[in-house]
């Protein structure tokens, strides 16, 4: 079998053998300066020259059970999932399910049904007491169902700060006259901005029943009580993105990234919508690599106007002085 190497801290190096259950330490054996020797399976700490045994009864750190398949790993785990901010109470709450059943899996008798019937009661009823959690049970689960109604794959980390935000808005008491559903949907849209996932506004807005205007009035509310600083967004995120959902190849990408960059360097973005200058990048990109796409088709993918694109495309090649050949129609004679 082979031998499997991990580096446990800073102070040493420790080697695990995990063929024969041993990990070997730094420390050296006083009497014969052997190197010592951690036994799992005796839980000694023994020299590995002259077998002199350290300490003894050492306490095992990992589970009694192993396993060899996720399901039973899932059976024999003993523990529920990690702590979360994403629940009111942190996931650290207990429930009575609708099995009416025993630990061992027996039907319940007529009489113990009725009484755990009113227990399950009393245990909803006092989950969620406070109008505290129950804003917070309203606010993440429209999180949740913006999360998944968003078709793009977005980090746990996002909802986990997005939550983080949102209880600190309700113990500052600025939740009060306003939309939970907006606060949550701005949250979340300025949080995917600050950690530079190409989602659009429109995106948030085909998915939430806001509109711009209110998504961007609540931002700025959040951005000055919250003091979230969210720097401009980068256009070259966005390449990627959109490329995919045009078929286009690796090259078109790296070409409309270089000619953004170039754009940018010379002054072409200022005053200007950044998808705009990505659309006419696209575009550009896709006629210097014969990858044809027309300004129909990237129009309706980015959610701009055919205008928008055609005025951003002739800027460039006018600014950085590009040259594209174009074939002319032939004359067919009647």
């Amino acid at each position: 079998m082979k031998l499997f190497i991990y580096i446990q801290n800073k102070r040493g190096n420790y080697l695990l053998n995990q063929e024969n259950n041993l990990e070997y330490s730094p420390n050296y054996c006083r009497e014969c300066g052997g190197l010592i020797v951690q036994n799992y399976r005796d839980a000694e700490l023994t020299c590995s020259n002259c077998g002199l045994v350290i300490r003894d009864h050492i306490p095992l750190k990992g589970p009694e059970w192993r396993e060899f398949t996720i399901e039973q790993k899932e059976k024999r785990c003993r523990v529920g999932d990690p702590i979360t901010l994403t629940i009111h109470d942190y996931g650290l709450t207990t429930f009575i399910d609708d099995k009416n059943r025993d630990y061992l899996g027996r039907v319940l008798l007529q009489k113990n049904v009725y009484k755990i019937q009113r227990l399950r009661k009393l245990q909803k009823r006092c989950s969620y007491s406070k109008s505290n959690e129950k804003s917070m049970i309203k606010a993440f689960s429209e999180l949740e169902r913006l999360n998944s109604a968003i078709n793009f794959t977005i980090p746990r980390k996002i909802r986990e700060e997005v939550a983080l935000y949102y209880r600190k808005l309700l113990n500052k008491g600025l939740t009060k006259g306003r939309s939970i559903d907006l606060i949550v949907t701005t949250l979340f849209y300025m949080l995917c901005k600050k950690n530079r996932i190409p989602i659009t506004i429109n995106d948030i807005c085909e998915n939430s029943k806001f509109d711009k205007k209110s998504i961007n009035r609540m931002e700025r509310y959040l951005s000055k009580v919250l003091n979230i600083t969210i720097e401009p967004t980068n256009p070259i995120i966005y390449i990627s993105r959109f490329a995919s959902q045009l078929n286009l190849g690796i090259e078109v990408q790296k070409l409309a990234i270089d000619l953004i960059n170039k754009s940018i360097n010379i002054g072409i973005s200022s005053g200007r919508g950044q998808f705009g200058l990505i659309g006419g990048a696209l575009y550009l990109a896709c006629l210097l690599t014969k990858q044809y796409r027309t300004q129909k088709e990237i129009a309706k993918t980015m959610n701009i106007t055919e205008v928008t694109i055609r005025n951003r495309y002739k800027e460039i090649v006018e600014k950085l002085d590009i040259k594209i050949e174009r074939k002319r129609a032939k004359k067919i004679n009647h």
